[in-house]
């Protein structure tokens, strides 16, 4: 079904991130297949010393809609126990909730 699906799709080449990727398909693919890696090259290790938080910090990232629950987050943070009175929660987002959850 699958090399039935790819040999009637239109294209020149078809294109997997590995050489792992591109194998796992090589029975199902009709024709070329190429690697083109991803681009963003790892990073060497910092020699900077690491970075530490004074506090613990939640941090919750999102679009701020009624789906995403930032809404429940808040309510679960402020009954964290008093061992957590130091605990710093940041929400970082935009969307039509966000003046509610100010």
């Amino acid at each position: 079904m699958l090399s039935g699906y790819l040999s009637s799709m239109r294209y020149f080449v078809q294109v997997f991130q590995t050489a792992s990727a591109r194998d796992g398909f090589r029975d199902h693919l009709p024709r070329e297949a190429r690697v083109v890696p991803n681009p963003v090259l790892a990073l060497e290790p910092n020699p900077q010393p690491e970075f530490v938080l004074p506090r613990p910090l939640v941090l919750a990232m999102g679009s701020l809609n009624a789906c995403k629950g930032f809404d429940l987050l808040l309510q679960a943070f402020a009954l964290l126990p008093p061992a957590a009175a130091t605990w710093q929660l940041a929400i970082f987002g935009e969307g039509p909730l966000r003046s509610q959850l100010e």
